[in-house]
């Protein structure tokens, strides 16, 4: 992280152990446009059972204008084995609850 990273919170619609969907609100900084690369970024996930925030960077798959915001679909890149088994942990504990 450098002194010109920014921070959007967003919501994550979307998750799985390989990446994420997250929309970001219209009005916020986030810029979408259809030239160039698709930037890389840092997620960081304060889920209610893990022991600290999770941190993934992520590579942007793409972008899309949903009318009410911005929606990134990404994929998780080298994610931290600790990282992983966290988030595995509370995927499987919301599998439990959708099959109850």
């Amino acid at each position: 992280r450098g002194p010109r990273d920014i921070s959007f919170p967003g919501v994550v619609l979307d998750i799985s152990m390989g990446g994420l969907l997250v929309t970001y609100p219209r009005g916020s900084e986030i810029v979408f446009t259809a030239i160039g690369e698709l930037p890389c970024f840092e997620v960081c996930l304060d889920l209610p059972q893990a022991h600290q925030n999770l941190r993934f960077d992520c590579e942007t798959r793409h972008m899309r204008d949903s009318g009410d915001g911005i929606q990134i679909g990404a994929t998780f890149s080298k994610p931290d084995g600790k990282n992983l088994q966290e988030l595995n942990s509370y995927l499987m504990s919301r599998a439990t609850v959708w099959e109850n």
